[in-house]
């Protein structure tokens, strides 16, 4: 049998899109998100944000709060192809890879 341990503070309804393992996730994925772009980054209006690791759960995430916060150009770095098609899911707008002469 489980309980719960916590206060009401930091608890959320988890939307019916996500389950319970994506969900678990969040109190600590959105708060370092956020504390990178505002506290780290100083994010203004119309600034370049480079995301390295944009596949991840933080850099998908970086990806779309950076828009909002008044980021001008965003750029997503992936270590492989296979990871665009999951980047490309979260983000907005892609666009393929130059590839090195």
């Amino acid at each position: 049998m489980y309980r719960t341990v916590t206060g009401t503070v930091g608890k959320f309804p988890l939307p019916s899109t996500l389950d319970w393992t994506v969900g678990s996730g969040l109190p600590t994925i959105v708060p370092t998100a956020h504390a990178l772009l505002h506290r780290l980054g100083r994010i203004r209006p119309g600034d370049r944000v480079l995301v390295t690791v944009a596949a991840g759960a933080t850099g998908m995430l970086l990806g779309q709060m950076a828009k909002p916060a008044g980021a001008g150009r965003i750029t997503g770095v992936v270590s492989s192809a296979a990871k665009v098609a999951a980047r490309s899911a979260a983000w907005v707008r892609r666009r393929p890879a130059r590839r090195r002469r």
